[in-house]
C-alpha cells in the first residue's frame, strides 16, 4: 500500500520559530531523487482574501538501499582469497569498504584502488597477507554516504598464508 502523508510527515517541537516544523520519515519512499513542494496559506484564518506562497526544494536524494558486493568481479587466484573486492551503490557514494574473516571479530580496513572512496562505483584492496589459511568465509562490509550498510560474504580457500 502507499503511504499516507500522516505516514511520511511527524510533527516536531516547535522552538519558536513561529511555525509548526515536520520531519520526513523517507523509509517508506522509493529511491530516487526527488523535489518538494511546500504551498502555505492563510485561508483557514482569512477566508476573505486568502493569500497562498509557494516553493520548490532543490533536488535531493532519497536513499534507503544498501550498496551492494559485486561478488562475481572480485579478483583473485582460483578458489583463493579475493585480493580486489568491487562494490557499488545506485544513489550514493561508497565511502567505506572493511573485511575480516568470520568469526575473528576484528575489521580491517580495505584500502580504496583508486585512492579514495568517493564514487558510486568502487574497488576495494583486500590484503590477503592477514587471512587465515584453510576454508574460510570472508565478510565484506560496504557503507554508502547515506549511511546505509551493507554485509556480504565470499567464501575462499587459502592452503597457506602469505608472507
Amino acid at each position: 500500500p502507499q503511504p499516507t502523508i500522516e505516514d511520511l510527515l511527524a510533527e516536531v517541537d516547535d522552538q519558536g520559530s513561529g511555525g509548526e516544523k515536520y520531519s520526513w520519515f523517507t523509509r517508506l519512499v522509493k529511491d530516487g531523487r526527488y523535489r518538494l513542494k511546500i504551498v502555505a496559506t492563510d485561508a483557514l484564518t482569512c477566508p476573505d482574501e486568502p493569500l497562498t506562497a509557494a516553493v520548490i526544494s532543490d533536488v535531493f536524494i532519497v536513499d534507503n538501499t544498501g550498496p551492494k558486493v559485486l561478488k562475481a568481479a572480485a579478483q583473485r587466484v582460483g578458489i583463493g582469497p579475493p585480493t580486489v573486492v568491487r562494490c557499488a551503490d545506485d544513489l550514493s557514494p561508497i565511502v567505506s569498504v572493511e573485511y575480516r574473516v568470520k568469526g575473528t571479530g576484528e575489521w580491517r580496513r580495505a584500502a580504496p584502488q583508486d585512492g579514495i572512496y568517493d564514487s558510486l562505483n568502487e574497488a576495494a584492496r583486500i590484503d590477503p597477507a592477514v587471512l587465515l589459511p584453510g576454508r574460510r568465509v570472508l565478510e565484506i562490509r560496504v557503507r554508502d554516504a547515506a549511511g546505509n550498510t551493507t554485509i556480504d560474504q565470499l567464501v575462499y580457500v587459502l592452503k597457506f598464508r602469505p608472507r
